[in-house]
């Protein structure tokens, strides 16, 4: 499989234009490490008209000492004279290399390189005959090796940016000489920023594989090379705004593309297929979670409403110690009004955010059963209020409140306040978590998911 050289068409174009124009000029291509510096410079080089031989090549990876850059096209350059001297000799022979000037220079990773060489390519670009381009990692060298080129004529920067998701999806094709699912390919863009050395890191490595004739995300492996610090840290940020926007396919996909999972990437997997309808599979990956992490409420909810098997989640409610709000909450939604009624009659006193929103919550929720919803109006209320508060790393219970109010103010006949409260809350509006409201409505209220004969996430789950 073929890493291939995909867009960049504006940026391609302005460093040619650099090298094509007559007398002098300098442009700097900056980026984020892994953007593709050093691949826009080889491939300048290979559009060139002589080819890639025509450009003169330094790197600033020669080392640090003086003239380190030059010593591999001008060995010996400089040595034993002042420095004034050395840098004057340095572009003479530099200059007289390049053709008095018909060949471009390109140095990669100026950043790197040595104060002196750079005083030579000052003083190359000063006699208006030559042409340079130089790879920079912005930010990184201090001090900076381009500080002595900063207020030159005729020096422009360029700043290479992220590959977008199209671009994304045509890189991995490639690769993988096929066509690439575009739920996966955007996963991938989510995960990598665009970087392209990212990117490759997170496609290249088993990650992918084809079903239905596309390439998708095939699923969590631990075999292989480890993902590189940069790589798990943008896959760790990709999930969690993944996760705080509720974009579920999306979850399930990242979550495919980790070395393994931790217990909050565990939960938030698990809730995904929940939602999705998957409660069978949710409890399966739970069954992996290492003892005391927080899955109690996520097990009672694959369980009272997934599968239907009410007392076995009180019992695991009951055995981690939930209060009896949220035992209630379950209840309620799962319709059995009496016993939530009956919990919230026994409740003690409430001090803790998180045991109000479900207390409330559930009060709302019976209040509605009853066909009182001018009293369920104010219970839901202060569980939105709780909600809002930021209590716990549950997004899915924002949406979820907003839609149980806007039903108990038209019942209400409240219907200026619902309606300007359902305002932009839809399903045309993916970001409004209207599918996640509507998905635990379904799952309690609808019909038993059918039995799945295989799992249809991303995820490998240990049986």
């Amino acid at each position: 499989m073929a890493w291939s050289f995909v867009g960049r068409n504006d940026e391609l174009d302005r460093v040619r234009s650099t090298c094509d124009r007559r007398g002098s000029a300098l442009v700097v291509v900056a980026g984020e490490p892994g953007m593709g510096r050093s691949s826009l410079l080889g491939e300048v080089a290979g559009r060139l008209p002589g080819g890639p031989t025509t450009a003169l090549r330094l790197t600033g990876r020669a080392g640090d000492a003086d003239f380190g850059l030059l010593h591999r096209l001008l060995p010996g350059v400089g040595t034993g004279l002042p420095l004034r001297e050395a840098v004057r000799a340095g572009t003479r022979a530099l200059y007289e290399l390049s053709e008095h000037g018909r060949r471009p220079v390109f140095v990669d990773d100026a950043h790197l390189a040595d104060h002196a060489s750079m005083l030579v390519l000052r003083e190359l670009h000063r006699g208006g005959r030559n042409r340079l381009v130089l790879t920079h990692l912005a930010g990184r060298a201090t001090p900076d090796p381009l500080d002595c080129l900063r207020y030159e004529r005729d020096v422009s920067t360029m700043s290479l940016a992220p590959l977008t998701s199209g671009e994304v999806n045509l890189v991995v094709g490639n690769l993988v000489d096929g066509r690439v699912d575009t739920a996966s390919s955007d996963a991938l863009h989510a995960a990598s920023g665009g970087n392209p050395t990212l990117l490759r890191e997170l496609a290249g490595r088993g990650r992918l594989a084809p079903r239905d004739g596309k390439w998708r995300v095939a699923g969590v492996t631990t075999a292989g090379t480890p993902l590189s610090a940069d790589a798990d840290g943008r896959l760790a940020d990709a999930i969690r705004s993944a996760w705080e926007s509720l974009d579920l396919g999306r979850i399930e996909l990242l979550c495919g593309l980790t070395d393994g999972l931790d217990d909050w990437t565990r939960r938030v997997l698990a809730t995904s297929m929940l939602l999705r309808s998957r409660p069978a599979e949710c409890l399966r990956l739970l069954e992996s979670a290492p003892a005391g992490s927080r899955t109690a409420l996520l097990r009672a909810m694959a369980l009272a409403f997934g599968l239907r098997r009410h007392e076995d989640a009180d019992r695991a409610l009951v055995a981690a110690g939930a209060s009896a709000g949220m035992r209630a909450w379950i209840a309620a939604v799962g319709g059995r009004t009496a016993a939530a009624s009956a919990l919230l009659a026994d409740e003690p006193a409430l001090h803790d955010r998180a045991e109000i929103l479900f207390d409330q919550a559930a009060r709302g929720l019976v209040a509605m059963a009853e066909t009182r919803p001018w009293q369920a109006i104010p219970h839901i209320r202060r569980a939105v209020a709780a909600g809002e508060a930021g209590h716990v790393d549950l997004p899915w219970l924002a949406p979820y409140l907003r839609a149980l109010l806007i039903d108990a103010l038209l019942l209400g006949g409240r219907i200026g306040e619902a309606t300007a409260m359902a305002s932009g809350f839809h399903a045309a509006r993916r970001s409004s978590g209207w599918s996640v409201a509507v998905a635990i409505s379904s799952l309690a209220a609808g019909p038993l998911p059918a039995l799945s004969t295989e799992p249809t996430s991303t995820v490998v789950v240990a049986g």
